[in-house]
C-alpha cells in the first residue's frame, strides 16, 4: 500500500508540474524543468514495476523468494490484470522520461500531459469487477475520480512556488481548474457510490460504505485546507 501511495503521489506531482509549465507558468529554465520531470518519471518507472510485482505476489500468494525466482515474473507479471496495469504505466513513464530528454519547446508538452494521465488511468481500468451492476459507470467514475484529484492536488502543489511572482493571475486561472476538478470529483464519487451501494444503510453497514464516508470527510477537510491556504496566499500577494 505504501508503494501504491508513492506511485499515486509521484504521478500527480509529475502531472501537476507538466500542467503548470504548459498552461500557467513558463519556466525560466525550460531544460532544467524537463530534466526534473524526467528524473521523477524514471523513479516512477521503478515504483510502478515494484507495485506490479507486489500485486502479482499478493494475488498468487507467493513468498518473497518465490516471487523473485527465475521465471515467476516473466510468466505471471503481465498475465494478471492487477499487475498488468502497473507494467503498462511503467512503460508510459519510461516514454515520458525519454521524451523529456528530446523535447526542445513547450509545443510538445501537452503530449507529456496526456501520457502522464495515461499513467494514472491505466491501473484504474482494472480497479472494478465486471460483476458490478453497472461496470461501465463504475469504471468511468473511477477514471474521472483519479484524474480529477490528480489534476487538482498536483497542480496546486506545483503552483505554490510561483505564487509570489504571479499571484493573482495564477490563483484566478487555477480557480477555474480547481472548480471543475472538484465538480468532477463530487459527481464521480456519487456515481461510484451508486454502483456499489444498494441503500443508504450500506453507508455505515458495509466496509465500502464506511470508506466512502471517510473519503467524504477527507474531501471536506481538503477543501477547507485549500481554501484557507488560498486565502492566506492572496493576503500575502
Amino acid at each position: 500500500q505504501i508503494l501504491k501511495l508513492l506511485f499515486t503521489f509521484l504521478a500527480l506531482i509529475i502531472l501537476g508540474k507538466l500542467i503548470t509549465i504548459t498552461f500557467f507558468v513558463k519556466p525560466s529554465n525550460f531544460h532544467k524543468a524537463l530534466n526534473q520531470i524526467g528524473g521523477l518519471a524514471n523513479l516512477l518507472v521503478v515504483i510502478s514495476l515494484l507495485v506490479a510485482i507486489g500485486q502479482m505476489s499478493y494475488v498468487l500468494g507467493l513468498s518473497l523468494n518465490t516471487t523473485f525466482s527465475p521465471g515467476t515474473i516473466a510468466t505471471y507479471l503481465f498475465d494478471l490484470t492487477s499487475s498488468r496495469g502497473y507494467v503498462i504505466s511503467a512503460v508510459f513513464a519510461l516514454i515520458i522520461a525519454l521524451l523529456a530528454l528530446f523535447i526542445k519547446s513547450d509545443n510538445s508538452l501537452f503530449l507529456l500531459v496526456v501520457l502522464t494521465g495515461s499513467v494514472i488511468v491505466t491501473p484504474l481500468l482494472n480497479s472494478h469487477s465486471a460483476a458490478l451492476g453497472d461496470h461501465s459507470l463504475a469504471l468511468t467514475s473511477s477514471i474521472i475520480h483519479g484524474l480529477a484529484v490528480s489534476i487538482w492536488v498536483g497542480t496546486f502543489l506545483a503552483l505554490i512556488p510561483h505564487i509570489s511572482s504571479n499571484g493573482n493571475l495564477i490563483l484566478n486561472k487555477f480557480g477555474s481548474l480547481a472548480k471543475w476538478s472538484v465538480i468532477a470529483l463530487a459527481i464521480s464519487g456519487v456515481a461510484a457510490a451508486y454502483t456499489r451501494l444498494d441503500s443508504l444503510v450500506d453507508f455505515w453497514a458495509t466496509g465500502y460504505g464506511q470508506l466512502v464516508l471517510i473519503k467524504v470527510l477527507i474531501f471536506a477537510i481538503a477543501l477547507f485546507l485549500v481554501s484557507q491556504i488560498r486565502r492566506r496566499l492572496v493576503q500575502n500577494i
